[in-house]
């Protein structure tokens, strides 16, 4: 749409409305550009805001059958809008269970038929630019030498998310082994659990 005869003294008024038009989305771009009779050209682009989630799992070592392990889960929304009702899910593999987390938000757990616990923690509003992870302990019954497979997945409830599939899903593999003696004598205990 463009409009004649505007001049920038402040007194005229440039409106521009795209009423049953086009309905502007988050993450699209619109430009205004004026350009005055010395054919002098200023343009602005504008954007609406749109989040990005993010979710990493890891862990260092191998879990030891009998003993207590710690995962890491790290999160973020990368983009410059708000991700509203961010919730993480973990699904741990049948032979590991759930023990604390200092993540510092509730933490909800669920089985399913398959004997896996799924754990959640409901995050609310993750602010743009924010990044945070934290640390997950899990109780290891599966025996030695089992390979197993921690899922942790990351949703917003915000329908513009600019996540990829794999940018919201991670994964973990890994081997049990005999439990060594210096971690049966060492227990993983929540006041000795630091970031």
């Amino acid at each position: 749409r463009r409009y004649s005869g505007l001049l920038p003294d402040g007194n005229d008024v440039f409106e521009c409305s795209w009423d049953d038009e086009w309905d502007i989305t988050p993450g699209q771009q619109v430009g205004v550009s004026y350009r005055d009779p010395s054919a002098n050209s200023v343009y602005n682009v504008f954007e609406e805001p749109q989040p990005h989630v993010w979710i990493n799992k890891w862990a260092d070592g191998n879990p030891a059958s009998g003993g207590r392990f710690i995962y890491r889960i790290e999160y973020s929304n990368r983009g410059n809008g708000p991700a509203e009702e961010t919730v993480i899910t973990d699904t741990l593999p049948v032979g590991m269970s759930y023990v604390f987390d200092n993540s510092g938000v509730t933490a909800y757990t669920s089985s399913l038929p398959s004997g896996q616990q799924v754990i959640t923690w409901p995050l609310g509003t993750l602010a743009p630019d924010s990044n945070a992870q934290f640390q997950l302990v899990v109780q290891v019954t599966a025996p030695a030498s089992e390979t197993i497979v921690n899922v942790a997945d990351i949703a917003t409830s915000n329908p513009y998310d600019m996540g990829e599939p794999d940018e919201k899903h991670s994964e973990w593999e890994t081997h049990v082994q005999e439990k060594p003696l210096s971690v049966a004598l060492h227990e993983i205990n929540e006041d000795k659990l630091v970031l």
